[in-house]
């Protein structure tokens, strides 16, 4: 679904990557940090490092998808 909106390449998979970040890891962690399940600075850090995470997971799976595409 991405690749018919945004494109291939690079910008879709980081456009899809920040997306599914902010789905998962940042309303995930936001809220079990308001309900007192995590500590702030293990959210903020958990929630960083999921950002990296998936923004290197998108762009490496991007580049292997066009590798195997040609």
């Amino acid at each position: 679904m991405a690749s018919t909106r945004f494109g291939r390449g690079a910008k879709a998979a980081f456009i899809a990557s920040i997306l599914v970040w902010l789905l998962s890891y940042v309303f995930g962690n936001v809220s079990m940090a308001a309900y007192g399940f995590l500590p702030m600075g293990m959210t903020i850090l958990g929630t960083l490092w999921g950002l990296v995470e998936l923004v290197l997971a998108g762009l490496i799976g991007a580049r292997l998808y066009g590798a195997l595409e040609k």
